[in-house]
């Protein structure tokens, strides 16, 4: 599913890679060109994990650091490479130029085993450990954010978690320039989902972009057939069960409607409250846009629902790192199986998968209204999977990721007409972990994701300074 939202930014990462003169008579090779094939292969590895590479650097002093700064400019996330002992100045000079772009060290030592003629030579070649803290050591002292990748150059795994960590600090970028589109305000009375939008840009960086109702209504009447048609097209290879004609008109012209907004607005992500005159009560619209939201979220630009643009902050967070975001209530749990509902009111996230049929169907939750609108039913496939949600704390600490690990089992709740699955807490209490869920301040939307999203929102919060918090974990403060 191609996106057609302009408002989404390229996004790339580039590669540094420093290296040092001291030592060259321990080695029988060019230092700078070993140094730049190790950042070349580097990125074609981060290439097929889904990470762009927008440029590789090469620097050996303080004054090629700088030169090579300028070649970096614009990229969204910085990795350096360590394999070797280098002064500390030389790639400083080079992150001194670059001060707020999110930091990635890759401790990228040669091999993955030692043989017994290891010699000088060989610590000057594969000296990753301790160039590392030469570098490290001063980021600390100078409270530079970064987070830190060790393995083998070589290894699958440590090139995994070097992406991983990648994405997670391109999201960081992202959400510090992010804009996000709030059509209307939350609905009467909830203030579980209200936010300071001048704390927020401060602290963060994200700007909230005020849209009155009235203009999503006025860009959903001006949608042209062909538009209407396009995106009739784009929903119709589900399985469309007992959907009547004018609700799967109107759901399908809402697409396009909201397409409109985050490209005009140039906007990263967007909040909606359909609940007012000019939207799910006007003769003009006269739905709840549930599908729209889905297919732009699926699209890459997640929406949320009733105004809650505290969780658009958490969508953006795993969607910018390249994540499936169901929004989502709790709904219920077994207490038996430590096993909750995971549904919501018709929103949903494509790039998840499904487990059988997409079913697009009438809306249960507006059945009463003249025209219910229509949303997609599936069930989400079972494995590792986690919770994330964003929360406001007045006082000091501003605002706070909050995480939970656990999983999405077997069962199903069909019934419910939505998008559904059954979530369970990691631990051996997962309702112990809900209290402390409850407790860490989220409300009751939140972001189910693949399990990857815990740890991708922790290095968020390393890079941008903002508080996580997991609930799994006894002491509720993250320590990844």
């Amino acid at each position: 599913m191609a996106s057609r939202h302009a408002g989404v930014k390229s996004r790339s990462v580039g590669i540094a890679v420093p290296f040092s003169h001291l030592w060259s008579e321990s080695v029988d090779f060019d230092i700078r060109a070993r140094q730049l094939a190790q950042g070349e292969e580097v990125a074609a590895e981060l290439e097929t994990r889904g990470v762009s590479v927008g440029r590789v650097v090469v620097f050996g002093d303080r004054d090629e650091a700088v030169k090579a700064a300028d070649q970096l400019t614009g990229v969204d996330a910085i990795a350096v490479v360590q394999t070797m002992g280098v002064q500390p100045a030389f790639a400083i000079s080079l992150l001194d130029q670059l001060s707020n772009t999110p930091l990635v060290i890759f401790a990228a030592v040669a091999h993955e085993s030692l043989d017994s003629d290891f010699d000088h030579g060989s610590i000057t070649a594969d000296g990753a450990l301790v160039g590392t803290p030469m570098l490290t050591s001063v980021l600390v002292r100078r409270a530079r954010p970064y987070d830190l990748v060790v393995g083998s150059g070589r290894d699958s795994s440590a090139l995994d978690s070097l992406a991983l960590a990648l994405r997670a600090a391109v999201a960081a970028a992202v959400l510090r320039r992010a804009r996000i589109a709030v059509v209307g305000k939350p609905i009467d009375g909830y203030d579980c989902v209200t936010i300071d939008a001048e704390r927020l840009a401060r602290t963060l960086g994200t700007a909230l972009i005020e849209i009155d109702p009235s203009e999503f209504r006025d860009r959903f009447k001006r949608v042209t057939a062909q538009e209407e048609l396009r995106a009739l097209q784009d929903v119709s290879s589900f399985a469309i069960i007992d959907a009547d004609g004018e609700s799967l008109r109107r759901s399908v012209r809402a697409i396009p409607a909201i397409a409109s907004i985050t490209a005009d607005h140039r906007c990263d992500a967007g909040v909606m409250n359909c609940h007012v005159d000019t939207i799910r009560f006007s003769p003009e619209v006269g739905i709840a846009p549930c599908l729209g939201l889905g297919m732009a979220t699926s699209l890459g630009v997640p929406w949320t629902c009733a105004g809650d643009a505290l969780t658009a902050v958490a969508m953006l967070a795993v969607k910018a790192a390249g994540l499936p975001a169901l929004y989502h209530e709790l709904e219920s749990v077994d207490f038996e199986t430590g096993e909750f509902v995971v549904a919501n009111s018709g929103e949903h996230d494509m790039t998840w998968g499904a487990r059988g049929e997409v079913r697009l169907r009438p809306n249960g939750w507006f059945q009463s209204d003249p025209i219910p609108g229509c949303c997609l039913a599936f069930e989400l496939p079972p494995g590792p999977a986690s919770l994330v949600g964003f929360a406001q704390i007045d006082g000091s600490e501003s605002f706070r990721f909050i995480v939970a690990r656990g999983e999405v089992t077997q069962r199903t709740f069909a019934s419910v007409g939505t998008v559904s699955a059954a979530f369970r807490f990691a631990g051996q209490s997962p309702i112990e972990s809900w209290r402390r869920w409850c407790q860490s301040g989220v409300n009751h939307h939140s972001v189910l994701t693949t399990i990857e999203g815990a740890d991708v929102v922790s290095a968020i919060g390393r890079h941008t300074g903002v508080g996580v918090i997991d609930a799994c974990r006894p002491t509720g403060r993250d320590e990844a």
